[in-house]
């Protein structure tokens, strides 16, 4: 009889035994099964927030390059209102300023001019004096004629190159430079129209021009 009592009590401890492990077991895959629950749910979260960040930047981009286009020239004011400067995206230090630079920046204002030309008033004539009137008061002085428009940039410094090219190889090749529609700076060397200094074949031609444009900034100052 206590055998029979000692085998019920193993067997009922080892059914225990088991009926604890296996709770444990079913309660650690559960967890695990949560765990991975969460996991998978945050890493959706995340996955749907990238994908709306991503659809609004590429909602935004298409205006930004449509008002951004090729910078140009920027200019802009610090913290302390110190003046910055941009040249075709690179910034410019005022102090440091190469002659490539220089050249551009100089361009870059003269291509400004049919803005500021463009925004002038055109003087309000005076009405005409009526004809008795006129044939009656004798002209007791001619009227001064108009002042002529101040000269553009491109004008000081061809009329710099042509004294340059006085007593040269050069003089007689018809160089000259003028200001095209849109501000830039057209080369004519002869027959031949080149878009810009550094556009001319001729190393001599550039020289000379490059030369009077020293020459211009250096009045300048």
């Amino acid at each position: 009889m206590e055998f029979n009592l000692a085998t019920i009590l193993i067997l009922f401890g080892v059914l225990l035994l088991g009926w604890v492990i296996g709770f444990l077991d079913a309660n650690l895959r559960t967890a695990k099964k949560i765990k991975a629950a969460e996991t998978q749910a945050q890493i959706q979260i995340e996955a749907a927030r990238a994908r709306s960040l991503s659809a609004e930047a590429q909602a935004k981009e298409p205006a930004i390059k449509a008002m951004a286009g090729n910078n140009l020239l920027r200019l802009w004011a610090g913290p302390g209102q110190e003046v910055h400067l941009e040249l075709d995206d690179q910034p410019a230090d005022r102090r440091n300023l190469t002659p490539d630079q220089r050249r551009r920046l100089i361009a870059r204002l003269a291509s400004m001019r049919p803005w500021l030309e463009g925004g002038a008033s055109a003087p309000v004539q005076p009405p005409p004096a009526a004809s008795a009137a006129a044939s009656s008061t004798p002209l007791t002085a001619k009227e001064a004629p108009p002042a002529p428009p101040s000269a553009s940039i491109v004008a000081q410094i061809n009329n710099i190159l042509q004294s340059k090219l006085i007593g040269t190889p050069l003089e007689k090749r018809g160089v000259r430079l003028q200001e095209s529609s849109s501000g830039g700076v057209m080369v004519f060397v002869g027959l031949k129209i080149y878009d810009g200094v550094d556009a001319v074949p001729d190393p001599e031609v550039q020289a000379i021009i490059r030369q009077a444009v020293a020459a211009w900034e250096k009045a300048l100052h």
